[in-house]
């Protein structure tokens, strides 16, 4: 057992009542040992056992062993019998292993036989469902297609989205941004948004060249006119 259930009436009886707190201490130790080994609270041949041994598993010595108290006693065979020993609740927890255990065995047996049945394995079996619900589908779209109902047409894959690379480089070649350095402009909007700690989306850098000044074309340009003055 991984814990000790004491009750309340043990800890109100004359024995321990009675004893000295350095006998109830030892009475603890064994107690803690027994339902380690769930052995019913008896310690076969224990008071046979040297004070290396005894205080190496019962954290316990010879000398508080031989003390003589109400709260543990000498029996047959120089064993240790634990007075107040939780036998009920050892039992409880020895049935309670031994149905899980037998619960286990029985799933495990199911599962076993399950297998033995289907031997193909779910994977199989749904392979085989799916082939066969689109076998019904692709009948039900003749059907369809004969009758003259409208059959939708399944869609096309969407094309791979383009890489930045690319995408910048379509944007070089694009009427709308013509005369504007496009990459001096998207340095100009990285390093913008590295200091307000914005992310640069494609959107954002779309908005940025739209309202990027265009340099001045030499053909709208008009040349200068130069007047001399008759002396």
């Amino acid at each position: 057992m991984e814990w000790l259930n004491i009750h309340t009436s043990t800890l109100d009886s004359p024995e321990f009542i009675g004893a000295d707190p350095n006998q109830r201490a030892t009475w603890l130790c064994l107690l803690r040992y027994c339902a380690g080994q769930e052995n019913g609270g008896v310690i076969e041949g224990g008071f046979e056992w040297s004070d290396r041994k005894l205080q190496q598993l019962l954290r316990i010595t010879r000398s508080e062993l031989v003390d003589r108290c109400l709260l543990w006693r000498k029996s047959a065979g120089d064993s240790i019998e634990v007075n107040f020993y939780p036998l009920a609740k050892e039992k409880q927890v020895q049935a309670n292993r031994v149905n899980a255990i037998a619960g286990a065995a029985a799933r495990w047996e199911k599962r076993e036989a399950d297998a033995t049945c289907h031997p193909v394995g779910n994977a199989v079996g749904i392979g085989f469902a799916d082939a066969e619900g689109k076998g019904r589908g692709r009948e039900e779209e003749g059907k369809k297609k004969a009758a003259g109902d409208v059959v939708k047409e399944p869609k096309a894959p969407k094309p791979p989205k383009a890489t930045d690379a690319e995408w910048l480089a379509s944007l070089k070649t694009s009427p709308a941004y013509t005369g504007i350095d496009i990459e001096r402009e998207h340095a100009k909007a990285a390093m913008w948004c590295e200091t307000k700690r914005r992310n640069l989306s494609r959107a954002f850098f779309i908005n940025w060249l739209n309202r990027a000044e265009k340099p001045m074309s030499s053909t709208n340009s008009k040349p200068l006119a130069i007047h001399s003055n008759a002396w």
